[in-house]
């Protein structure tokens, strides 16, 4: 599924994407925000035999690339950013419990691109305030709900250690 970005002018663009893979979708999202001057975190859920979350460093230094290598619902409850665009995919068969968490991560406006979902899945992210367009694969998250202000970036930290203490000596 091709999936062009619009990031109107935006400072940062946060995605996630549910089967990180190697289709060209990340380096698609990352010339956008480099056409668009804006700083991008794209978090990827990946299939892998080793658990947990780990930051892959990248040579552009306004791109992070986060990976959660964990179950859909156990990776969403475990994430704390707000996302302007969702890509989810690879779930066929995986029921919709992922639903409500990706609700919670979303902002009025986050961008749904829906690949393999089964009537199940599309109609739970319906009731959870997906609204989806004539093509059936694209959805807007809109709400009533009141939703906090995203939070600003979190400040650069580094840290420089001075002398060599006791394992000097």
């Amino acid at each position: 599924m091709e999936w062009t970005f619009d990031l109107g002018g935006r400072e940062r663009f946060v995605v996630l994407d549910t089967a990180y893979g190697g289709d060209g979708f990340f380096h698609a999202a990352v010339a956008s925000a480099r056409v668009a001057g804006c700083r991008l975190h794209y978090i990827a859920i990946a299939d892998s035999p080793l658990p947990g979350f780990r930051r892959l460093p990248q040579a552009d230094g306004s791109v992070t690339l986060d990976l959660l290598n964990a179950p859909i619902e156990l990776a969403l409850a475990q994430l704390d950013a707000r996302l302007d665009a969702i890509r989810v995919r690879g779930l066929a068969g995986q029921g919709s419990g992922f639903v409500r968490p990706l609700a919670r991560l979303s902002l009025p406006g986050t961008l749904l691109a829906a690949e393999g979902l089964d009537s199940g899945q599309r109609d739970a992210l319906t009731q959870a305030s997906f609204v989806f367009g004539d093509s059936r694969t694209h959805a807007v998250f809109t709400t009533r709900k009141p939703v906090s202000p995203p939070r600003p970036p979190p400040a650069e930290r580094r840290a420089i250690v001075v002398g060599a203490g006791l394992a000097g000596s």
